[in-house]
């Protein structure tokens, strides 16, 4: 059993990133809970070895942190668009974003 906590930047205008969040935690049967506040997000969870490494992974490179949420911007969402091809092409994304492991812990039972 593995326990995995995840800090990670601004959740709360991101409706887009929680639903990715907890289809992810309810395919990999984990238990846990997020914590959602203005300026520090966290999600702990629990579950096997192999989920724990793929949601991981998840977190901290297949999710893009910077991303806003579509719907609220309207028509500058095309533009931001334009504006985050630039940017990739100027150079590699940062890895993680603004998501951190904080701690990761695997009980062994005697």
């Amino acid at each position: 059993m593995l326990f995995v906590a995840v800090r990670v930047g601004d959740m709360s205008r991101t409706p887009r990133i929680r639903f990715k969040i907890d289809v992810s935690a309810q395919q990999y049967a984990f238990t846990g809970c997020a914590i959602i506040y203005e300026g520090c997000n966290m999600v702990v969870v629990e579950g096997g070895p192999k989920a724990i490494k793929r949601f991981t992974h998840l977190m901290l490179n297949r999710i893009n942190w910077d991303q806003k949420d579509a719907k609220k911007e309207g028509d500058d969402a095309e533009e931001s668009e334009s504006e985050s091809d630039s940017e990739v092409e100027d150079g590699p994304r940062k890895k993680g974003g603004k998501c951190a492991l904080v701690w990761q812990v695997r009980l062994v039972h005697i």
